[in-house]
C-alpha cells in the first residue's frame, strides 16, 4: 500500500501539476474492523468498510458469464459501481467469469486519487502554491520573475487562480 501511495502521489504531481501532500496513515479505534476513512485538513471526506487484506473487490464488467459470484455486495468507493467483496482465493474464479478483480490496496489508492482530484481546491494551501512556484522556477525562472517579482499577481491571487483552474 505504501509503495502504491507513493506512486499515486508522483502520478498526480506529474499529470495534474498538483504536488500531493504527505499521506498519514493512523490507527483509529472508532473505525470498524476493515474500515478506513479519508480525512483532508481534519475533515472526513469519505469512508469505506470491507477493505480486508484477505479479500478482493470484484466488479461486473458487463461481459460476465451468467454465473454470479457470491460475496458481500457493496459499491466501489471510488466510482460507486456495484461490486462484491470476496475472499482472495475466489479471485481466479471471478476472473474466469470475466469479473474485474481488484486488491484492496489498489482500491484504496484509486479511491484516494479520485477524492484528491475532486477536492483539490481544499488541498491547495500556501505551501502547495510555493512548491508549484519553485517547480516552475527551475524550468522557467523568467516566468516566475515576470509574474511575481514584477507584481502582476500576488501569491494569494496566484493561489486563487490555481484553485479556479483545478475546480
Amino acid at each position: 500500500l505504501l509503495k502504491k501511495l507513493e506512486t499515486m502521489r508522483n502520478r498526480i504531481d506529474a499529470e495534474y501539476g498538483i504536488p500531493c501532500p504527505k499521506i498519514h496513515i493512523t490507527d483509529n479505534m472508532f473505525l470498524d474492523h476493515n474500515e478506513y476513512a479519508i480525512v483532508i485538513n481534519g475533515v472526513e471526506i469519505d469512508r469505506f468498510k470491507g477493505a480486508a487484506p484477505d479479500k478482493v473487490l470484484v466488479m461486473d464488467t458487463e461481459n460476465v458469464d451468467k454465473e454470479k459470484i457470491i460475496g458481500e455486495h457493496t459499491k466501489d468507493p471510488a466510482f460507486g459501481m456495484d461490486a462484491v467483496i470476496v475472499n482472495k482465493d475466489e479471485s481466479k474464479k471471478a476472473e474466469n467469469l470475466a469479473y474485474h478483480v481488484v486488491d484492496f490496496s489498489t482500491v484504496i489508492c484509486t479511491h484516494l486519487t479520485e477524492l484528491i482530484l475532486t477536492n483539490a481546491d481544499k488541498i491547495i494551501n500556501q505551501h502547495i502554491v510555493n512548491m508549484v512556484i519553485e517547480k516552475v522556477r527551475k524550468d522557467n525562472p523568467d516566468v516566475v520573475e515576470d509574474v511575481l517579482i514584477n507584481k502582476y499577481f500576488s501569491i494569494t491571487e496566484l493561489k486563487t487562480i490555481l484553485i479556479f483552474l483545478i475546480s
